[in-house]
């Protein structure tokens, strides 16, 4: 695919990873992390990184997190897409399906949160970026090609499908700049990751 494509898909790779880990539980070894990626490429983790060094009050950031995304109370902006793609329905069969889809990639491990969580399913998109890198570095353009497929796929089946949605009420309910920002970087990096591979794909055709 060349050197562009490759330097292209590390800073994708880099997105989706940096935004899985925003969604977990906010600590100091996230904001250090997005100190660490201040001066990225990528504009969206840099407008991140940004936000997250306006913060002058950091406990607001927990209550929060916690109000929007854990409970104990009804959560302001549920990370699950069973209940974006099943009307409010935990663990369904969209649930399932994306399970199965990490079981085909040979991901048999105990995972931090539901398989439908948003953070999880960033990261596989990361995963699945990784191994498209490591086809195409073996010049492997078939394995390279079923990689970027998987990738179209997984967007445009599932995390594509409901993070728009999850993503606006994250906006809409935020009491902090820095979650209501991640609700707005996260649903326009999707949409336009999910535009840039449709369009790579019909070019190839």
């Amino acid at each position: 695919m060349g050197r562009h494509t490759l330097l292209s898909d590390t800073l994708r790779g880099q997105t989706y990873k940096i935004l899985a880990e925003c969604f977990y539980s906010p600590d100091d070894e996230l904001m250090a992390l997005l100190r660490d990626v201040s001066e990225s490429p990528s504009a969206f983790v840099c407008r991140l990184a940004d936000v997250a060094g306006e913060v002058t009050e950091p406990d607001q950031l927990p209550v929060d997190h916690a109000k929007l995304f854990v409970g104990p109370y009804k959560l302001l902006a549920p990370p699950y897409g069973s209940v974006y793609l099943e009307d409010g329905r935990l663990m369904g069969q969209s649930t399932i399906q994306v399970k199965n889809l990490y079981s085909e990639e040979g991901l048999h491990f105990v995972l931090r949160e539901a398989p439908d969580h948003v953070s999880v399913e960033l990261e596989f998109m990361y995963l699945l970026i990784s191994r498209t890198i490591e086809a195409a570095n073996k010049s492997d353009c078939d394995e390279e090609r079923c990689y970027r497929d998987k990738q179209r796929s997984f967007l445009a089946g599932h995390l594509g499908q409901w993070v728009p949605a999850f993503a606006t009420k994250l906006e809409d309910a935020a009491q902090t700049n820095f979650y209501r920002t991640l609700g707005n970087v996260t649903r326009l990096f999707v949409e336009e990751d999910l535009t840039d591979l449709c369009r790579v794909d019909q070019e190839s055709g």
